[in-house]
């Protein structure tokens, strides 16, 4: 198995809470490296909310 260690930074146009920044920094790494070409991908979140969110068990309310 090979590793490969990509550092990104991403700077938001809108204001997000931090569950909402949690998600959208993560929807855009997975973006990233699906589009990398990358098949397999190990996540590690502490973030209970986000999680629920990101397995369909949870889907977040726009506050707009």
């Amino acid at each position: 198995m090979s590793w490969l260690l990509i550092e990104q930074s991403l700077k938001f146009a809108f204001r997000v809470s931090y569950n909402q920044e949690e998600y959208e920094a993560l929807s855009a790494r997975m973006w990233l490296v699906t589009n990398m070409g990358v098949r397999r991908l190990i996540v590690r979140i502490d973030s209970q909310l986000v999680t629920e969110q990101l397995t369909g068990n949870l889907q977040a309310r726009d506050h707009t």
